[in-house]
């Protein structure tokens, strides 16, 4: 097993998780907000805001804050870095606003206060 899950499964904390397919499942859950800011940087209109948050806050709830943060950037890649960083300040899990998109984080505010 690579350092990486190890370090992954430590991390990991979801009482209701009974089988290793369902630690892989929240394990890869950045791939699919990867695979929807992707979609979005292509059409720049065709983003589920409220699906892109509910996968970030599935990762948060069953892995360290520590660990999630990291594994997000990483697992999301440097393509969706910016987009990736406006959800996380909006949702209070991150302070870097230097790397915003202004348009994106009234389109997550928007979303959040319906």
């Amino acid at each position: 097993m690579s350092s990486k899950i190890l370090k992954a499964m430590r991390a990991y904390h979801n009482p209701s998780c009974l089988t290793i397919a369902d630690f892989k499942e929240d394990y890869s859950r950045p791939s699919k907000i990867k695979r929807l800011l992707g979609k979005w940087r292509k059409s720049k209109d065709d983003l589920n805001v409220g699906l892109v948050i509910a996968h970030i806050i599935a990762v948060y709830n069953v892995f360290n804050t520590d660990f999630a943060t990291p594994h997000l950037y990483e697992r999301c890649g440097p393509e969706n870095r910016t987009a990736l960083n406006t959800f996380l300040v909006v949702l209070a899990r991150s302070w870097d606003f230097v790397d915003v998109d202004r348009e994106l984080q009234l389109r997550i505010k928007a979303h959040m206060e319906r």
